[in-house]
């Protein structure tokens, strides 16, 4: 699985807001046309010198699509990249909507990266892309993504006027905690416990 390794250069932070009428991962994903995309590989998790890559490969041969979610520190946050031929539509859009939690709605994002990756195709490059509810300034919370959030993950859905795809991950709880335990493993490099670590 070579191929996560390539990624693109530019990553914007996210702004995002929920979308006028609110609408949900789980009942976009039922819509007849919807384009379901199954996973054609097991996730691979790539523990880096200052990154940790967590990749999936969807889709089938003819049409190859990759789900990346990355981390450089221990956080709540992670840059989502999504590739493949499908992605052309989401890269002419102005904002689309993104959706992952079975009980949150659908988001809007405004501000993204376009890029392209080599043997995949068009990507979209969503930087500092959260889940759960937003936290109070000054809040402390153990460093890394919530996994009772990511319990509630069954899939990646984008959606703009057109076209609405639906990556069928499975549930997201394990593979947010392998992804975890990477990014824990950084603090111990650098130095620092990741059970007083609060973020």
């Amino acid at each position: 699985m070579g191929r996560t390794s390539l990624m693109p250069a530019v990553i914007l932070m996210a702004l995002s807001s929920p979308v006028a009428a609110e609408e949900y991962p789980n009942a976009l994903a039922e819509r007849d046309e919807t384009k379901r995309l199954e996973p054609t590989s097991a996730w691979n998790l790539e523990y880096g010198e200052a990154r940790c890559r967590l990749a999936r490969w969807f889709g089938d041969e003819s049409e190859p699509h990759l789900l990346v979610f990355e981390q450089s520190a221990p956080r709540r946050r992670f840059d989502l990249t999504i590739a493949g031929p499908l992605l052309t539509r989401f890269q002419r859009v102005d904002a689309f909507q993104i959706g992952m939690e079975r009980d949150e709605a659908m988001d809007e994002v405004d501000r993204f990266g376009r890029s392209e990756l080599e043997g995949v195709g068009r990507a979209i490059v969503i930087g500092g892309h959260n889940i759960g509810p937003d936290l109070e300034r000054g809040t402390l919370r153990a460093a890394g993504i919530d996994l009772d959030e990511a319990g509630s993950i069954d899939r990646v859905v984008i959606s703009e006027r057109r076209v609405t795809l639906s990556f069928e991950t499975g549930n997201m709880r394990s593979p947010f905690e392998a992804l975890n335990a990477c990014t824990s493993e950084m603090l111990r490099r650098w130095g620092l416990d990741p059970a007083q670590h609060q973020s």
